[in-house]
């Protein structure tokens, strides 16, 4: 008998990525996984209407998503407009 592909769950997912030095938290893995936004992992397959990952295709996703672009935040931490955002640069 052939043993059969490893495949996480969400949670597991989670933690595979901080065990390789990405920091996500469940809750924004969960948000970002959801059908609103689609932006999570590829599923490998389904299993009792639970989505199943490839730890490998979760690494590969995880590594597409770092960026070298340094991003802009106001000093109460939250984000600009993009228009404030296109400002600030144009005076840099």
């Amino acid at each position: 008998m052939e043993h059969a592909k490893r495949r996480l769950t969400r949670k597991q997912v989670g933690q595979l990525l901080r065990d390789h030095g990405y920091p996500i938290g469940d809750g924004t893995l969960d948000r970002i996984c959801s059908p609103a936004q689609g932006k999570g992992p590829p599923v490998d397959c389904w299993w009792n209407g639970r989505p199943l990952y490839d730890p490998d295709a979760v690494l590969t996703w995880a590594e597409a998503r770092i960026s070298d672009e340094p991003r802009s935040f106001t000093r109460d931490g939250s984000r600009p407009s993009r228009r404030i955002a296109a400002t600030q640069a144009d005076t840099a």
